[in-house]
């Protein structure tokens, strides 16, 4: 039987015979996010920028068809995947995506 412990930073795959703990058996596996926004729907309220706290979203030096500046990820691989950016986004324009990356 394996859980998912969660901590702050990581997500851990854990065995009961371990303890649940995840160190002892190198079964340590992170999770790497990444988002897409829909820049047609978005109208640059900034709320993800705000909620990010990788500072992965910034507003594009551009607009939308509707005359909108829209956000885009200026700095993908800090993502951690948090949704944080997600939930707040009004408009729902932003997708996230996790992946597991075992070290």
């Amino acid at each position: 039987m394996i859980f998912l412990c969660i901590s702050l930073d990581f997500y851990y795959l854990c065995t009961p015979n371990s303890g649940f703990n995840a160190l002892n058996n190198n079964i340590m596996a992170k999770m790497k996010g990444a988002i897409v926004v829909d820049t047609e729907r978005c109208k640059g309220c900034q709320l993800c920028i705000i909620a990010c706290p990788q500072k992965v979203i910034a507003l594009a030096n551009k607009v939308n068809l509707h005359g909108y500046p829209y956000v885009e990820a200026v700095n993908e691989e800090a993502c951690v995947g948090c949704a944080s950016c997600g939930i707040v986004c009004p408009d729902g324009c932003i997708t996230v995506y996790r992946k597991k990356v075992v070290e």
